[in-house]
């Protein structure tokens, strides 16, 4: 019995060079008051060719945004319409659990710093009550409340 030793080569990485900085000046758009997040528009602001930010929209897709293909006689055009909350993720507008629950720690220790002094030991104590529940079990708390899964 032998086997085919032969190694297939790997296509060029496309996330860093291509898809993300094409999801990036998405973002960026989508914040305008009147944005124009279509492939021409993204192409201008990111200097790639036309053809990768059009290939690069479709890759992005449904996991990162939401598209209305545009597609006519002339080729294929797509236009986004907002951020997925994988998209939203990526670029680092959506709430992350782990630096969320970093905040609240600092908000703790920054509201002692500038509490008066008979305020102090009850906010201590109620600081070392929340670090002392653990890391995993902030960041569970916190994450249950962003997605909504707690309510107050």
């Amino acid at each position: 019995m032998t086997t085919d030793a032969r190694v297939l080569p790997r296509l060029d990485d496309e996330w860093f060079s291509i898809d993300r900085p094409v999801l990036l000046a998405i973002a960026q758009e989508l914040k305008k008051p009147w944005p124009t997040a279509d492939a021409s528009a993204i192409a201008r602001s990111t200097n790639l060719p036309l053809r990768d930010v059009v290939r690069a929209g479709f890759n992005l897709a449904d996991r990162y945004i939401d598209v209305i293909n545009q597609t006519t006689n002339d080729g294929p055009d797509w236009r986004a319409l907002r951020l997925t909350e994988d998209g939203r993720r990526e670029v680092g507008i959506w709430p992350n659990e782990d630096a969320a629950v970093d905040r609240f720690i600092a908000a703790l220790i920054e509201v002692e710093k500038n509490a008066q002094e008979s305020e102090k030991p009850k906010i201590r104590q109620a600081r070392e009550a929340v670090t002392g529940l653990g890391r995993d079990v902030l960041v569970d708390v916190v994450s249950a409340f962003i997605t909504g899964r707690m309510t107050m």
